[in-house]
């Protein structure tokens, strides 16, 4: 029978490591600090960005207003009624103004001051819109009436032409919108 021998085998590791410098700790927190810098500039941005799309949404908002009142304004004066009131004393204060010495369309009148409009709602935003229109330009001076040859008792009906411009403003006083329309309204030609 043979000799069982039992070895008791030492475990080898080769050289024993040199003092460690803790390189892979310093290069771990450089990593860690360009990862969390790149996500700082990230979240700064994006709060940028969420600013800039509310302050474009509320510009938006002013600017939906302003453009409903406009629109308020120019679908009132369809009515026949409405539109000879306000555009009639529109024309007359225009005609005081001239005769007043002050250079053409200086007169406004707001087309809400006859209550025969109603003012839109406005958003929270919105501090206040305000409308008004002025004469962009009179029929001239040369006799445009039918009346005056034989014959011929109609009037004849010429252009007169105005601007409506609304003005809206926020409620911190520091975003305003501005649109203006300009239209025409035919009616019997001075006399």
């Amino acid at each position: 029978m043979g000799k069982h021998m039992i070895q008791t085998l030492k475990p080898s590791y080769g050289k024993m490591p040199q003092q460690q410098r803790g390189s892979s700790l310093v290069f771990s927190l450089v990593i860690l600090t360009a990862i969390t810098l790149g996500a700082v500039v990230a979240m700064q941005r994006s709060t940028l960005q969420l600013r800039m799309i509310g302050n474009m949404q509320h510009q938006q908002t002013i600017f939906n207003d302003t453009m409903g009142d406009l629109n308020t304004v120019l679908d009132g004066l369809r009515n026949g009624n409405i539109a000879n009131k306000i555009l009639g004393d529109m024309i007359n204060a225009e005609n005081t103004s001239l005769a007043n010495g002050n250079p053409a369309g200086t007169a406004q009148l707001d087309p809400y001051s006859f209550n025969l409009l109603t003012q839109p709602p406005q958003n929270a935003g919105t501090q206040a819109t305000t409308n008004n229109i002025r004469v962009l330009q009179l029929p001239g001076n040369t006799p445009q009436s039918l009346k005056q040859h034989a014959g011929s008792s109609a009037g004849t009906l010429v252009p007169y032409y105005f601007a409506s411009n609304a003005l809206g403003i926020d409620v911190n006083n520091q975003s305003r919108s501005r649109q203006e329309a300009g239209f025409f309204y035919m009616a019997p030609a001075p006399q």
